[in-house]
């Protein structure tokens, strides 16, 4: 008589686009499978036909991953029974986390977390997977490795980033997920569909509150905020100071062919150089709040090139990261995001999600004012 784990599908499927092969990923579903609990001890594993059938590959696949497992302790062959999930003493997983990396940069804030969130989430006994989404917001994203990795048994999926390609990618299946990062600053958010339990955003409000309160200190009575084109964050900033004028100066970059943010850097020098050459222009514009550390790294070059003396002439303050940002000959006043300490509590809310089913509601990634010699 079959036991009713035999009828159950198998809980992942093969990536043939992947570098990874087919023996190899054969053998790492089942082995996850095993881990976090989708098989138990005693249970039957598939047969090798029932493995070719259902994945569609050769008998060679199945066999070598078998093989394998068998090795590493996890199954036993037995004769008419096929193989056997044995006790182990490797731990068992409590449950198994996916975190969704969607870009190929190394983007500091994403990595900090992801790195933080591993750490945690291992240590109270969940199993973690990153997954890298090669692409970008221009020229889209990579989803073949989420269908496979979705297809098995995972508690939680975590997104990196407000990525509207892949956050549709994940309406379309069951797993809950997770978006951290989702806007910056408060107000702006996406549509969030009946398997999405909660998001994380940036805000910067009240270290905006702060930096406003420098600027009435040091005269500053027009603060320009310096963006990128898609973002529209000079508008959707609450400031309840009508003392200070805000401005908003998108400057737009053209997509690179090459990884790395050197066009962005690039693009904030020339933009300076354009709009500064004339000595006169500077008294329009006495203090900026750059969007992000590229764009300030790249009005710092073009103010040292043009001779623009920082702060006497021109005032400038930075979101920044902790542990990142431009250096520059005076220090810096920044917004900072500290992403290790805030991953600490994230990971902490993340655990009360996975064992109770409830997500703490508001939660945010806020930044601290840094007061330096710019502003």
């Amino acid at each position: 008589m079959k036991s009713d784990n035999e009828n159950r599908p198998i809980p992942f499927k093969i990536d043939r686009s992947s570098n990874v092969s087919l023996e190899e990923q054969v053998c790492e579903g089942f082995r996850k499978a095993i881990l976090t609990g989708y098989y138990r001890p005693g249970d039957s594993l598939p047969t090798v036909a029932r493995c070719c059938e259902e994945l569609g590959v050769s008998i060679r696949s199945p066999m070598a991953a078998l093989k394998a497992l068998a090795k590493e302790g996890l199954v036993k062959s037995r004769k008419r029974l096929g193989s056997i999930v044995l006790p182990s003493s490797v731990k068992a997983w409590k449950g198994h986390v996916v975190i969704i990396h969607p870009d190929t940069n190394p983007i500091y804030w994403k990595t900090a977390i992801e790195f933080r969130l591993c750490e945690e989430l291992s240590r109270a006994g969940y199993l973690v997977t990153p997954l890298i989404l090669p692409g970008s917001d221009d020229v889209g994203y990579d989803l073949s490795g989420l269908s496979t990795v979705l297809d098995g048994s995972i508690s939680l999926v975590i997104l990196l980033g407000s990525k509207r390609l892949v956050i549709e990618e994940l309406a379309k299946y069951k797993t809950p997920y997770i978006v951290i990062g989702g806007a910056m600053p408060d107000g702006a958010t996406f549509t969030r569909s009946s398997n999405c339990v909660g998001e994380i955003n940036f805000s910067i409000n009240e270290a905006l509150g702060d930096l406003v309160r420098r600027c009435r200190e040091t005269g500053v009575k027009e603060l320009t905020v310096v963006v990128r084109d898609d973002v529209d964050i000079g508008r959707t900033m609450k400031i309840d100071d009508c003392a200070i004028k805000i401005n908003r100066w998108a400057i737009p970059t053209k997509p690179s062919p090459r990884p790395g943010f050197d066009h962005i850097i690039i693009a904030a020098r020339d933009a300076f150089l354009e709009r500064f050459q004339a000595a006169s222009k500077i008294k329009n514009y006495s203090a900026f709040l750059f969007a992000d550390d590229y764009r300030a790294r790249g009005a710092l070059i073009a103010l040292a090139e043009l001779g623009i003396e920082v702060p006497s002439q021109v005032k400038l303050a930075t979101i920044a990261h902790r542990g990142a940002g431009p250096i520059g000959a005076k220090t810096i006043t920044r917004l900072e995001f500290d992403h290790y300490s805030t991953a600490d509590n994230i990971a902490e809310s993340i655990v009360t999600y996975l064992k109770s089913g409830r997500f703490a509601e508001g939660l945010k990634i806020g930044a601290v004012f840094i007061p330096g010699e710019t502003l």
